[in-house]
């Protein structure tokens, strides 16, 4: 395993990254609130870099992006992954998604139109998007990388899930090792269940006011942010004492190499 590399504290590192993933779930929707004027929901995290949140949502993810970069896992894999994620978060960041100005006009959002380039407008004339930047390609930057991201993201809950689940076989009585374990297979469940939605929901619901891809992104931050915080090992209720996780690690690590 590669996390014995005391150059960067892991267990902190995880923390931090913990903590701001479920910020910007947070705090972009409270600025776009504050911005807008208006008690609705966006029709996306990634939207309210127009309205009101762009600072904190660029910074947020600048910093994801370095702690992931800086992430060495578990393995080669994980290592290598976490250089991707870290990436595919910076350009989240860099290139911003669209803005639905159906969904503008619906809601009464005040919008400054003359900074948006026409994309597109559908034939039933319900979506008319645009982008705030010279690149056409941004949104699609920005759409691909996020896709990859939360892929990545998932493949990680899930490699917490399976390493607390082979302590578990070795350390039956550190009890708090299970609830762990439930922890992060609802974390990962849920990261799921929330891009199943998405499908159905864009299949049964083609509307411009589709609140579907903020959900997705709000459970799928929570969901990583919660299992990193939780793979911090600072959560009190549930860790051992940090001898007795260390003890743990060791007896993965050593059963690992043989």
């Amino acid at each position: 395993m590669q996390h014995t590399n005391k150059e960067i504290n892991y267990k902190a590192l995880r923390l931090i990254v913990g903590i701001i993933a479920v910020g910007i779930a947070i705090f972009t929707s409270i600025l776009f609130a504050i911005h807008t004027g208006k008690s609705v929901i966006p029709t996306s995290i990634s939207v309210t870099y127009h309205l009101g949140a762009r600072d904190f949502f660029v910074g947020s993810l600048f910093a994801v992006g370095a702690f992931l970069i800086a992430y060495n896992g578990f393995d080669k894999i994980e290592k290598v992954l976490a250089k991707f994620a870290g990436v595919f978060a910076i350009l989240v960041a860099i290139f911003p998604t669209t803005v639905n100005l159906n969904w503008i006009s619906a809601e009464g959002i005040l919008f400054d139109t003359g900074v948006c380039q026409i994309l597109s407008v559908s034939e039933d004339d319900e979506t008319t998007t645009c982008n705030t930047t010279s690149m056409k390609l941004a949104p699609y930057i920005h759409g691909g990388s996020a896709v990859l991201l939360i892929f990545i993201l998932y493949y990680f809950c899930r490699g917490f899930a399976k390493r607390v689940g082979k302590k578990l076989k070795k350390r039956p009585l550190m009890k708090r090792l299970r609830i762990r374990y439930f922890i992060y297979r609802a974390c990962s469940a849920s990261m799921v269940l929330s891009v199943v939605g998405l499908i159905i929901s864009k299949i049964w619901l083609n509307s411009p006011s589709n609140k579907a891809v903020f959900w997705v992104e709000f459970v799928c931050l929570w969901a990583f942010g919660i299992s990193w915080l939780v793979a911090s090992k600072r959560i009190p209720l549930l860790s051992h004492r940090a001898k007795e996780e260390d003890e743990a690690d060791e007896a993965l690590e050593s059963n690992a190499n043989t």
